[in-house]
């Protein structure tokens, strides 16, 4: 068959690392068999590999216009779906590549993402222990299992999964990061900050980390430990809103004037109508206000 021969050249071409060429040859085999569906796929995938993330998305809604239940296309659309944030259209794809069976531990624990970005947790469970049920040893899906059973303030259970996923993997510092924040839903402060120990010597730059460190200290009475923790987060993640409001507060508490309202400035930066950066700014300037009334008097 002539559209196999051209898609072997293509395939050829990617082996010795010519994707440019590989990608020419492609386009001109989907123009001249539009119903061959290898090729819309790996043209999908050397422009998700390149970045072109648009142009992947138009080649697999151009394949699934010829064929609407290819099982690949379908899971690779979710894929663009879902990091675009549509994840109900993500969804709608998964199902397609799924079909009427259990589908892929991947494809499983995608569909856990989806369901749990849209909040439905029951949802995002059933998947994710489907995921794990296909394959024992993938952590992702007991770190999704463990992380949800946290949010739904099932401690004993989010660590037990949790531990499970150290057994599996020693080095997953996001199951130390989980298992400091069951400690610290206990108010266990000393014992969250072992774990995030941990999980920190593992991945140094992790701002949700060092976030959830610099609060823990503050519970603890250690200010200046707390306000360490929270600048190393900011530093990482200037973006990191929650890290500025809880820095904010307690430079407020502190009557640092100055420091919280760089922080309060920096959020609305990013969210100019943000209705508790609004409030907390109000409250730092009647408090600035107060003070200079008392150094004047």
């Amino acid at each position: 068959m002539q559209g196999e021969y051209h898609y072997q050249r293509a395939l050829t071409a990617l082996q010795k690392g010519n994707w440019i060429q590989a990608f020419q040859i492609l386009l001109e085999l989907v123009e001249h068999f539009p119903q061959f569906m290898p090729a819309y796929r790996e043209l999908a995938l050397i422009s998700w590999d390149t970045g072109h993330y648009a142009f992947a998305r138009e080649v697999l809604e151009e394949a699934l216009r010829h064929e609407p239940l290819d099982q690949e296309c379908n899971f690779l659309l979710g894929n663009i779906l879902y990091m675009e944030g549509a994840y109900s259209e993500a969804l709608h794809h998964y199902a397609r590549a799924r079909g009427k069976g259990e589908g892929s531990p991947e494809l499983a624990y995608n569909m856990g993402l989806c369901y749990r970005q849209t909040g439905n947790l029951d949802k995002a469970l059933s998947y994710f222990r489907l995921a794990f049920n296909l394959a024992p040893d993938m952590v992702e899906a007991l770190l999704a299992l463990g992380s949800c059973n946290l949010e739904l303030g099932d401690l004993e259970e989010a660590e037990e999964l949790l531990w499970k996923a150290l057994e599996l993997d020693p080095s997953s510092a996001e199951a130390y990061h989980l298992l400091g924040a069951a400690q610290a839903q206990r108010e266990k402060w000393e014992e969250a900050l072992v774990l995030w120990e941990e999980a920190i010597a593992l991945e140094p730059h992790r701002p949700e980390t060092l976030r959830q460190m610099g609060w823990a200290h503050h519970m603890m009475g250690e200010k200046e430990m707390a306000i360490e923790y929270l600048e190393a987060s900011i530093r990482l993640y200037p973006g990191f809103i929650q890290a500025r409001f809880d820095i904010s507060l307690i430079y407020m508490q502190d009557l640092r004037i100055k420091e919280a309202m760089e922080h309060l400035k920096a959020i609305l930066d990013v969210e100019p109508q943000n209705p508790l950066a609004l409030r907390y700014l109000e409250e730092v300037r009647r408090i600035e206000e107060y003070m200079e009334r008392e150094q004047e008097a």
